[in-house]
């Protein structure tokens, strides 16, 4: 390949690397800004179509290093890698955790609670038990973390 030849690929396969890490770190950073405000999209199809064009990127940034350069291919290789990578950990999550790992709950009002334990603020143990015979709301919200 000549000089110019080497220089043009060394040029795109940096530029398509760093294409696929700001692809997949954005839609990740966009996804996660959404969880806080509570607008997460029950399927969030914009973020998967733009997630696969960044895996698939990676992929070409991966396939078209030339390792006569070695900085730069490196450089490339760890921004490809890591968007491939968290790619995969998104498509992951998205289709393996999003499910109740318990199956479809159904609460009515007036259902019985099932025990718990777990420690207050102040580091005490509570117990459901101590609810006994009194009205309790419990609202449980998505995202909060």
């Amino acid at each position: 390949m000549t000089r110019l030849g080497s220089l043009f690929m060394e040029t795109v396969y940096l530029y398509v690397a760093l294409a696929s890490f700001l692809l997949v770190m954005g839609t990740w950073t966009q996804y996660l800004l959404t969880v806080p405000q509570g607008v997460v999209p029950e399927w969030p199809t914009g973020s998967l179509i733009i997630q696969a064009v960044g895996f698939f990127a990676g992929l070409f940034a991966l396939f078209t290093l030339d390792f006569s350069r070695l900085v730069s291919a490196i450089i490339a290789a760890v921004l490809a890698i890591f968007s491939i990578a968290m790619a995969i950990f998104f498509y992951w999550l998205l289709f393996t955790q999003r499910k109740t790992p318990i199956g479809d709950i159904r609460v009515q009002v007036g259902d019985k609670i099932l025990p718990f334990q777990a420690l207050t603020a102040d580091g005490k143990t509570f117990t459901s038990d101590e609810l006994s015979g009194n009205r309790v709301l419990f609202k449980f919200f998505r995202g909060g973390w």
